[in-house]
């Protein structure tokens, strides 16, 4: 049957035919038999298909031709090769062809005959990831036209309405919310406006899907938040800084937790370490922990009450030093920090940046949103006064200086009370509309 289907090169018709005198001549038995490559007359029919789309010789297949085809060894006990162990024929679709109406309707044939979308090929992928990997290409992108998107959002929400994984990954660290991430972050790179944002609203449908499917903001080995705050760097205009806001508050009103504490080895951190470093110089804080315990101990062994008060001095920097080091790793800083590198961010006048430290203002807990407030004013204020900074320093002591009104806290309070999952509860909520407008989308 793999040699009908591959080598004689038939027409569509004629390949039909003979696959039917097959089947009635004692090879039904074979039909889910696998060639040396593990492959299914099922998945070379697909493969077939593929090449002929490449133009590599073989006669060409209408799409018709192919599903006519599909169904028919459905029909006849081909049902057993969609699961194939390692060899998913849901897999086989999206690796292979590049057709996005064919792949619609192949997976719908093949999902409704009991296809599992959890089913993990070799190399350690399941369909879903297979699907979404490619967007990493913005190559891809470029060349999807509408009917295309609309092909492969359906693809996607078939395969979640009947059981997939959004909190899959591959390779243990890659799942589809960084997949989507990468991909808008590697979108600001591209010079039209148009195409950015018309391929930003793509991938934000592709997220939403994700979402209302149960997709975990948090369950993901690199801080997704931190994350889409490492977009900043490709930012090109301030309109990008209200994509990165736009983002932000969706996975922040899907639950994403704006308090974490990065930690000292996080991916990124060296972005503002140096800065950190020239802020200890200049205060004396910057040796290490073990130089503190024996000056402490040196200090208190050797003169008596001088040594006590020398002692208490040295607890008292270390317990700063210690205090500034946490506070620094809080999200909020690092974003404060990685827009300190983009002067047109800084210098825009509609001041979008502070669009994101409103956000973080209003979702971080209160012990959280003013130490690192705190460190960031003393931050700033131990450093020497420049225009590029003034409008930046000027909101973070703002905020740093007035406490959330009431309004502010009763938001805060049913925000922690549905576990920060208010897209999936703001309905269930007694309030009036613009109640609700106000809590969901964190207005000012």
């Amino acid at each position: 049957m793999h040699m009908v289907i591959f080598i004689a090169r038939k027409s569509a018709e004629d390949t039909l035919s003979i696959l039917r005198i097959l089947l009635e001549r004692g090879c039904k038995e074979l039909i889910n038999e696998p060639d040396v490559l593990g492959n299914t007359p099922l998945h070379s029919l697909i493969v077939r298909y593929a090449l002929e789309e490449a133009r590599y010789g073989y006669d060409k297949w209408s799409k018709w031709d192919v599903l006519h085809l599909v169904r028919f060894l459905l029909q006849n006990g081909a049902k057993n090769s969609i699961n194939q162990a390692g060899n998913s024929a849901l897999a086989c679709v999206f690796r292979h062809i590049r057709d996005w109406e064919v792949c619609f309707e192949l997976l719908s044939m093949l999902i409704k005959e009991d296809g599992d979308p959890n089913i993990v090929g070799r190399d350690g992928s399941v369909p879903i990831m297979v699907l979404l990997i490619p967007l990493i290409n913005t190559d891809t992108l470029h060349h999807f036209t509408h009917s295309m998107k609309v092909c492969f959002v359906n693809c996607i929400r078939i395969l979640l309405q009947h059981g997939a994984n959004p909190n899959c990954s591959y390779h243990q660290n890659l799942t589809p919310l960084h997949v989507l991430v990468f991909t808008v972050s590697e979108n600001f790179l591209l010079t039209c406006d148009t195409l950015k944002r018309t391929n930003y609203d793509f991938i934000k449908n592709i997220l939403y899907l994700l979402l209302q499917h149960g997709l975990d903001c948090n369950q993901t080995y690199q801080n997704i938040l931190q994350a889409v705050l490492d977009m900043v760097r490709n930012v090109r205009s301030c309109q990008d800084m209200q994509c990165v806001y736009d983002l932000i508050l969706t996975l922040v009103q899907y639950g994403a937790d704006t308090n974490i504490v990065l930690s000292s080895m996080t991916t990124g951190g060296a972005i503002y370490s140096n800065e950190i470093a020239r802020f200890g110089d200049a205060l004396g804080l910057n040796g290490s922990p073990e130089n503190d315990t024996t000056n402490e101990v040196s200090g208190s062994s050797g003169n008596g009450g001088g040594g006590g008060g020398s002692a208490r001095q040295t607890l008292g920097e270390s317990t700063f030093r210690n205090s500034f080091r946490t506070n620094s790793r809080y999200l909020l800083f690092y974003y404060i920090v990685l827009i300190t590198k983009k002067d047109f961010i800084l210098n825009d006048p509609e001041l979008t940046f502070t669009h994101v430290i409103h956000l973080f203002f209003s979702t971080m807990q209160h012990d959280a949103l003013y130490n690192c407030l705190k460190s960031l004013h003393n931050f700033y204020m131990a450093q020497v006064p420049s225009k590029k900074t003034e409008q930046l320093i000027a909101v973070i002591s703002s905020l740093y200086r007035k406490p959330r009104n009431l309004k502010q806290l009763a938001r805060l309070a049913i925000y922690e009370a549905v576990n920060r999952k208010l897209a999936q509860n703001i309905n269930g909520l007694k309030l009036p509309g613009p109640l609700k407008e106000y809590v969901l989308n964190f207005e000012r």
